[in-house]
């Protein structure tokens, strides 16, 4: 299975190519590398413990970037059913043609089904927390279904999804 994204990270910054575009800088001046310890840092901040800041952590594969999140900035978010994911986690655009590529490109746990992709937007400037997905293998197996959850896609981490009022549809 072809990757559905492409990155690059090198001195211009980051560089995305998505399934019929054309290569696109992603204002690399606007993406700050953070350190673990940087990341964790902005999750207590937002309320997270310990253990939750890590597991979001390990939720990457590879550095984790730092960017100001603009009011009324679109993104994507993958869900079951339209309005039922939180908006915490979302994509640039669209992570897969079919549920099975969403699934697999955002290594996403058994419980969501990908069938429906929305658009939401953010509802205050924010600090976004953005990187490459890491693979899930222990969801592979609890799900057995046969997707293997790679990961590979770009997530973006907003600030609290529509929890604490950082994204509305």
């Amino acid at each position: 299975m072809e990757d559905f994204h492409t990155y690059h990270v090198c001195t211009l910054g980051v560089l995305v190519h998505n399934a019929g575009k054309n290569y696109a800088s992603l204002e690399p001046d606007k993406y700050t590398e953070l350190t673990q310890s940087e990341v964790k840092d902005i999750l207590k901040e937002r309320g997270l413990d310990e253990r939750a800041a890590q597991n979001l952590i390990d939720s990457f594969d590879g550095p984790i970037y730092k960017r100001e999140g603009f009011e009324g900035e679109t993104f994507t978010i993958t869900e079951s059913n339209a309005g039922e994911a939180s908006g915490v986690f979302v994509t640039r655009e669209s992570a897969g043609v079919t549920p099975t590529e969403r699934i697999n490109n955002l290594a996403l746990p058994p419980n969501n089904t990908a069938m429906a992709e929305s658009t939401v937007q953010l509802t205050r400037s924010q600090i976004l927390l953005e990187g490459k997905v890491a693979a899930q293998p222990d969801w592979t197996v609890i799900a057995d279904d046969g997707i293997p959850r790679s990961g590979g896609g770009w997530q973006v981490v907003t600030d609290g999804g529509k929890y604490n009022g950082a994204i509305e549809r």
